[in-house]
């Protein structure tokens, strides 16, 4: 597959398929554990998305979305927190509170703050629960059970056990 992005990237004829090619390929990097190689490209399609569709595009969000999960996974979370942030942004305005994209990125900055910032964390949880709900996500998708369990586990941490089991 790396391959055929590779291909793809240097047959990319406007700033869309630069920007899917760019990503298809970092993530292909990172998935084969190339985070180092994929960083900088999930950078520059990030940069091109944002420059090409600009801050209110969909496109724009994944990016981001993309760019924000790389950088979470190599330690820099006060980064992946600001590019989450500015992707649930555009997925909030685009798609609205209850979609299966603004779920993922609640989520995501769920996790981020789980450690360091329960209050936080257990917004972004609940925000993330009402979202999957309000999605076309069955509700035993496992994006949904992630929330649902996430929210359980921190719940326990902070010693409110019989708000915790009914979600575990």
């Amino acid at each position: 597959a790396k391959g055929l992005f590779r291909s793809a990237l240097g047959h990319a004829t406007t700033p869309g398929q630069r920007v899917e090619a760019l990503s298809g390929l970092a993530t292909q990097l990172e998935e084969s554990d190339s985070l180092d190689a994929a960083l900088p490209l999930f950078r520059q399609a990030t940069d091109l998305a944002r420059r090409t569709f600009g801050l209110t595009d969909p496109r724009t969000a994944t990016a981001l979305y993309d760019y924000a999960e790389a950088v979470g996974a190599v330690g820099d979370p006060a980064h992946a927190v600001a590019l989450h942030e500015q992707a649930l942004a555009v997925y909030e305005r685009v798609y609205g509170s209850g979609d299966y994209r603004t779920g993922r990125s609640l989520y995501s900055l769920a996790v981020l703050h789980h450690s360091a910032d329960a209050v936080a964390a257990e917004r972004y949880y609940r925000q993330a629960l009402i979202a999957y709900r309000g999605s076309t996500l069955d509700d035993d998708h496992f994006w949904h059970e992630y929330a649902r369990v996430g929210l359980g586990g921190l719940l326990l941490e902070t010693d409110r056990p019989a708000e915790a089991l009914p979600l575990l």
